[in-house]
């Protein structure tokens, strides 16, 4: 989104919220330059001598502005008065914005607004879903036309904060295209050869989140249930900027934090070489780090693929834990070991390291567990107003 002006967001968006906090933790902590606005008030606050003039976050979903509660104009107005009466904004109470562990966006929101509707604005399919063609498995036709197995991919979803349109395409024009990505709405029109009148309101919601499922593959054939369609969303939205430049490398370098403690490092391309620049014991390193980043997912994470040791590999665990918000509004750990699996011994035996410091890695794990709300919602928030082909 980047940099906008605070008078033109709240001229333009008539329900934009207005709060305030009592800790620099929702601002400061999490700042980024897509989901800030610049203040354009001088505030009577001092810096240096100078009065700040200063940004503060902007949560584009739920058009909510926070700044401290006690800042005021150069004339001594405080911010939050001036703006109330200057725009007539609703103005809520601090602690609905204050961020207490067990309340997730979504409960804050509704809060101030009242019960959210469901997210999910358009469950439609396109094509004639009594025969196979890209979508070729029966039971997957039937899960996305059953009344009662849509209910449940919109129960699924209830507590996403973002509003989506999700379409279902079985016609011979979809075939060729799994898992594109992002596209232009032209490529709707003149790809998969959609025509206006199959689409809600004759066109795509450039406020929602816009999905076209073409098929359900993938690396391991699993029935369209609505965890998957969780884990596919986040398969086809991996290439934009807030999953693959923020919220990804965020857990990635979290997990390998844990790791350390205990005594697991990467190795990077001439790291772990020996006297002769043995290459192989590189590769051997590179894997035994495989081998202990995906029994630490698989041990902290609380959902089925988790429990039942069945990650692929540690990417997968990144899209398992995005679903795993998707449904539920925030995400959860089970409690890390004093060993964890840290490659293989001699003769294929497991090699085990014992954790160093307990704190620290609670720590870390508390910090992802709390933080990732905010990275989650920058994703949603990258989304909106695009269309990916599933």
């Amino acid at each position: 989104m980047g940099m906008i002006k605070l008078k033109k967001l709240l001229l333009e968006n008539k329900n934009v919220i207005v709060g305030v906090i009592t800790t620099d933790d929702e601002v400061i902590s999490h700042k980024s330059a897509i989901d800030h606005v610049d203040l354009p008030i001088k505030v009577g606050n001092q810096m240096n001598g100078k009065a700040i003039k200063n940004s503060w976050r902007y949560n584009k979903i739920y058009k909510t502005v926070y700044w401290w509660e006690n800042w005021t104009k150069l004339d001594g107005e405080l911010i939050v008065d001036h703006l109330k009466h200057k725009y007539n904004l609703e103005v809520i109470n601090q602690q609905l914005i204050d961020v207490p562990d067990q309340e997730t966006y979504v409960d804050r929101y509704s809060k101030a607004h009242g019960v959210k509707e469901s997210p999910i604005d358009t469950f439609q399919t396109i094509g004639d879903f009594s025969k196979g063609s890209s979508f070729t498995n029966k039971a997957d036709r039937a899960l996305v036309t059953h009344p009662v197995a849509v209910q449940k991919v919109k129960d699924f979803f209830k507590n996403t904060s973002a509003n989506f349109d999700l379409y279902f395409v079985n016609t011979k024009y979809a075939r060729k295209f799994t898992e594109l990505g992002e596209v232009k709405e032209s490529f709707i029109f003149d790809e998969l050869k959609i025509t206006a009148d199959q689409l809600k309101d004759g066109k795509i919601n450039n406020n929602n989140i816009t999905v076209f499922f073409t098929n359900n593959k993938g690396a391991e054939r699993a029935p369209l249930t609505p965890w998957i369609m969780g884990h596919r969303f986040g398969h086809v939205i991996r290439n934009i900027y807030a999953w693959k430049d923020t919220l990804n490398p965020w857990v990635e370098k979290t997990l390998d934090n844990i790791l350390k403690q205990y005594g697991v490092n990467k190795s990077g391309r001439y790291e772990d070489y020996n006297y002769y620049g043995n290459e192989r014991n590189r590769i051997n390193k590179k894997r035994d780090y495989d081998v202990a980043m995906r029994h630490l997912c698989e041990t902290i994470g609380t959902f089925k693929s988790a429990r039942d040791k069945n990650l692929r590999n540690h990417y997968e665990f990144f899209y398992e834990l995005f679903t795993q918000y998707l449904k539920d509004g925030s995400i959860k750990f089970n409690p890390l070991p004093d060993y964890l699996i840290k490659g293989h011994a001699a003769y294929g035996r497991k090699e085990y390291g014992r954790l160093l410091n307990r704190q620290e890695v609670d720590d870390l794990l508390e910090d992802l567990r709390r933080d990732y709300e905010y990275y989650a919602e920058d994703v949603l928030g990258d989304c909106i107003g695009k269309i990916f082909v599933m």
